[in-house]
């Protein structure tokens, strides 16, 4: 007998239906890979769009945070996060 699944918050559904999509982009450019690029293809995918991800994730973790403060009484803030320009890091070269 399996568990029912606890129900997800929205910030949760947000980030399981981010990660739905990133990971069937990652299965499409798997299938369309030449022979023996396969790996490389992905890779190159992931270190953009999953940067993209990450820092998405981080913006509606910071939105969340200081909404639930709002709601719990706590005085509206902007809530920051770093920005993709600041978190890219070097493409190495095909190996």
């Amino acid at each position: 007998m399996t568990a029912s699944p606890e129900p997800l918050t929205d910030f949760q559904r947000l980030v399981v239906e981010q990660a739905l999509a990133l990971a069937r982009e990652v299965e499409a450019t798997a299938g369309a890979a030449p022979h023996g690029r396969v790996l490389d293809r992905c890779e190159g995918l992931l270190l953009t769009r999953g940067r993209e991800f990450l820092v998405g994730v981080l913006q509606s973790m910071a939105q969340h945070t200081a909404d639930s403060a709002v709601k719990k009484g706590g005085s509206p803030a902007p809530a920051s996060a770093p920005t993709a320009s600041a978190t890219r890091a070097t493409r190495r070269a095909p190996s």
